[in-house]
């Protein structure tokens, strides 16, 4: 006689990720997870928007649509980009002080993926980061960046570990300068550096909370 299996009441997620965008940070995010073999692990909002305010949303949005998934740890993904200070500011603040983890960039994602290949020190728009991320892939791999490349995690893993390093350092150096971080204003800064430490070590991510990616924000005009 087969006897049937009794499904959980609550699933339990170590994370859940609310994403800016559907294509690149996705892929390169879901292509980790994979890599790590913990993709069971996480769990994704429905993507709603690409504002900061809409992400954010999307976490609300997704608690309500699915009662019974528990997770320890929520992460925003989004840019600054060209948003006003209170849809990017305002949604930092509200994820401090709602203790989610935002994992932004200014100016755009593609920063984060640009120092995979080289330090980035001055302010640049998100055109100017483009044109030199596409630069570098003519060079190493003769290929123009797409924002739908699937396979840009693969391309680029021998090269996280630098990109790690350079990432923390230009948080370093602003906190150096400034005494404290402005994200809305650090032209040129990212935080994804954290959530790809998280899931690359996801026990010891578990463990610290990573209380450290929402912290207080400079009060700077």
């Amino acid at each position: 006689m087969s006897r049937k299996i009794k499904k959980t009441k609550h699933q339990k997620k170590h994370i859940l990720i609310a994403l800016e965008d559907t294509k690149s940070s996705r892929f390169y995010i879901k292509d980790l997870l994979k890599d790590k073999n913990i993709i069971s692990h996480i769990v994704f909002a429905k993507h709603i928007g690409t504002d900061p305010k809409s992400v954010l949303k999307a976490i609300k949005q997704f608690e309500k649509e699915n009662p019974d998934i528990k997770y320890d740890k929520a992460w925003l993904v989004i840019d600054r980009d060209s948003f006003n200070k209170e849809n990017f500011k305002g949604t930092l603040e509200t994820a401090r002080q709602k203790e989610i983890c935002v994992a932004y960039s200014n100016e755009c994602y593609e920063l984060w993926l640009l120092l995979h290949f080289k330090n980035v020190a001055s302010h640049k728009t998100r055109e100017e980061i483009k044109k030199e991320l596409n630069e570098e892939f003519k060079k190493y791999f003769n290929l123009k960046y797409e924002k739908s490349e699937k396979h840009v995690y693969g391309m680029l893993i021998d090269r996280q570990g630098e990109a790690i390093q350079r990432a923390k350092k230009l948080i370093e150096n602003i906190i150096k300068i400034d005494g404290e971080l402005d994200p809305y204003n650090n032209n040129p800064s990212t935080k994804i550096h954290l959530l790809v430490e998280c899931l690359n070590n996801l026990e010891k991510c578990k463990e610290e909370n990573y209380l450290n990616c929402n912290e207080k924000l400079h009060n700077k005009t």
